[in-house]
């Protein structure tokens, strides 16, 4: 994919065990035409991974926040949106770290076809007292129709110089290499997009659909 804006920037390595995690899914038949969820983690080293897959439908507005109130308490954000013909959302998405040695990590992946439209801003907030905390955010965008269009804003406030955050986002579209690659093989233009569209979500799809069975 080419990308069209990118911060580069060093990843720290997480240290969230998401084998550990309490795990919380959420798909579109499960919210209505506003979501809006905040969570709150008080107990000390609690960690969760939130996974939340959006295909096809979604609410217009998203107002998400995850709040680490104790000690050592980590989430795990992953965020996988397919927009199709017309379908629109506006998310918010806040995690905001109040205790020392929290850790949050989002990743959010957006595919467009269609006059689809993603507007999205992810905020990690470190409080001052959060000494230790590490905070990561990461926002982009496979462009798939020129109609789409996509808005990603990943953001920090961090009040503390103890602590690591970082953020990235980039918004692109399939390469001619990628496609030419894909066509070499007798891939259709379309069908290769669907191929890339796949490949681009499936990490966080793959693990929502697991865990959903289990």
């Amino acid at each position: 994919m080419k990308s069209s804006s990118e911060k580069p920037m060093h990843i720290p390595k997480t240290r969230i065990n998401t084998e550990k995690s309490r795990t919380i899914i959420t798909f579109p038949d499960e919210c209505g035409e506003a979501l809006k969820k905040h969570i709150v983690l008080t107990k000390k080293n609690e960690r969760i991974r939130w996974l939340l897959v959006f295909e096809k439908s979604a609410p217009k507005t998203m107002d998400i926040a995850v709040t680490l109130a104790a000690r050592g308490t980590c989430v795990d954000v992953g965020f996988a949106w397919h927009g199709t013909k017309h379908m629109t959302s506006d998310i918010m998405l806040t995690v905001s770290h109040e205790a020392q040695e929290t850790e949050s990590r989002v990743v959010f992946r957006a595919a467009l076809e269609g006059a689809s439209k993603i507007h999205f801003r992810g905020l990690a907030r470190v409080a001052k007292k959060a000494i230790g905390a590490r905070a990561y955010v990461s926002a982009k965008a496979l462009m798939l129709s020129p109609k789409a269009i996509a808005f990603l804003k990943p953001d920090l406030e961090v009040a503390t110089s103890e602590a690591v955050a970082g953020h990235g986002s980039s918004v692109g579209r399939p390469s001619d290499k990628e496609l030419f690659f894909l066509a070499s093989r007798g891939i259709a233009p379309a069908h290769a997009k669907k191929m890339l569209c796949g490949a681009f979500l499936r990490d966080i799809i793959d693990q929502a659909s697991v865990m959903k069975h289990l």
